[in-house]
């Protein structure tokens, strides 16, 4: 009987560490293959750090993941750069397919996450020349200040326009709030009209997966989004 509980005992410390280290070696393992295809999808990104929490490795081996912290420091897109990115998501699922076999990225669904991301000025205007060749921005305090050229009577005019920037039907829009153009006193009524045209939108970064924007704050030279999913 001894030896029966005792031979009990080793099989069931046995499977105990077989489990823990099954978890840590899967666990680590996803974590690699996600900083892996990260990097390799967005060249240019600096550093990629993915940290996950898994119910089960034969759960995590089908893709699902109970829990994901990313963090990116200056992640390269299209036409954006992002300084840094936080995310923390939950219940997510993953085509582990395409990850391993294809080292690429491809999110099925988040069930829920926050997020946030931080542009610098240079960053900023960078992305923005990609939509707006003549415009130039700069961040003064706690607001936006673009340089454009503006027509006004036939006449072509430099002006600069200064306001802040809001979330608007999910992206971003830049909502200016005065506007002083080179040689002219412009009436109330004919500034009122210019300020309308230009409000700018500023498409949405793109990132792996679908997401809505909750606040955007100017800061002094960056700003700071937060998303959810």
């Amino acid at each position: 009987m001894k030896k029966i509980l005792k031979v009990l005992i080793i099989l069931f410390l046995a499977f105990f560490i077989f489990s823990v280290v099954s978890y840590l070696i899967c666990e680590n393992y996803l974590e690699a293959k996600l900083e892996e295809a990260i990097a390799q999808g967005y060249p240019g990104t600096e550093k990629v750090d993915v940290q996950l929490e898994v119910s089960s490795p034969w759960q995590a081996l089908r893709g699902y993941i109970d829990y994901c912290q990313l963090r990116v420091t200056n992640w390269e897109q299209k036409n954006w750069q992002i300084d840094w990115f936080e995310g923390e998501f939950k219940g997510v699922k993953i085509n582990i397919r395409h990850l391993i076999m294809k080292r690429i990225l491809v999110i099925e669904n988040i069930e829920r996450g926050i997020m946030s991301l931080t542009l610098s000025e240079t960053n900023l205007q960078r992305g923005l020349k990609n939509y707006y060749q003549d415009v130039d921005l700069n961040i003064v305090g706690d607001k936006l200040v673009l340089t454009l050229k503006v027509t006004i009577f036939g006449r072509e005019l430099n002006a600069q326009v200064g306001g802040n920037l809001a979330v608007h039907k999910g992206g971003l829009v830049f909502a200016p709030q005065d506007l002083k153009v080179a040689g002219l006193n412009l009436p109330n009524y004919l500034e009122e009209q210019m300020l309308k045209k230009l409000q700018i939108p500023i498409p949405l970064i793109e990132l792996p997966f679908s997401f809505s924007l909750t606040t955007v704050n100017i800061l002094q030279g960056k700003i700071i989004i937060t998303g959810k999913v």
